[in-house]
């Protein structure tokens, strides 16, 4: 694998993935900042993060996903950091939602139970999918970014962060109300909490 070569140092292997790198991050980071200079200097500080230290950061790459649209997501991030105003998804700058004494209760009481189940629910999930919510909910990536990530249209991305959302939930739900058999009520508050605090809990679990 390019990854594993490039993490050893084989000289070949560093000259295909920074000649890659080049390749797969350009049109990304344009849309963070389209100068020239940027691209260099977010170039230059990633090949070096990547490739040089005693534990390069190529060697983290786990093979969850292909390496070009991880490769994009690296310059991303990079890219973000450098230029924070770049952000452009405000749900990104939300605080979890207050909780209510009464759901705050339902909470504490089927905690363990919750936790359980939403990693399970979550673990289930296809590579793919665990990896978009990762770049989303714990790097911060907005839609505009996924959608370079994944060279997508950008409503393409919306579609597809709005379904795995969607699917996290009702899996969840389905896993709650086996597992507890507590009254719908009960579950309908419990589910509310999760929906209004999924971007915490996935925040938690995925880093």
């Amino acid at each position: 694998m390019l990854a594993q070569a490039a993490a050893r140092g084989d000289p070949l292997a560093v000259a295909g993935l920074v000649k890659r790198l080049k390749e797969e991050t350009r049109s990304a980071l344009r849309r963070i900042d389209p100068s020239p200079a940027f691209f260099d200097e977010v170039l230059q500080t990633l090949q070096v993060s990547l490739l040089v230290g005693k534990t390069p950061a190529i060697a983290t790459y786990r093979g969850e996903g292909p390496l070009n649209a991880w490769l994009r997501a690296s310059a991303v991030r990079l890219g973000l950091k450098l230029r924070p105003r770049a952000k452009d998804d405000p749900s990104l700058l939300d605080k979890a939602a207050e909780v209510s004494p009464e759901l705050q209760i339902i909470k504490d009481r089927y905690r363990p139970a919750f936790e359980r189940c939403f990693k399970e629910e979550l673990a289930a999930l296809p590579k793919r999918s665990r990896s978009l919510l990762r770049l989303h909910y714990v790097d911060g990536l907005g839609i505009d970014q996924l959608a370079s990530v994944y060279r997508v249209g950008r409503s393409t991305a919306a579609r597809w962060l709005v379904k795995e959302r969607e699917t996290l939930v009702l899996g969840l739900r389905q896993r709650l109300s086996t597992e507890l058999r507590i009254a719908p009520e009960e579950l309908q508050s419990l589910i509310k909490l999760v929906v209004s605090q999924l971007h915490v809990s996935l925040g938690k679990v995925l880093a």
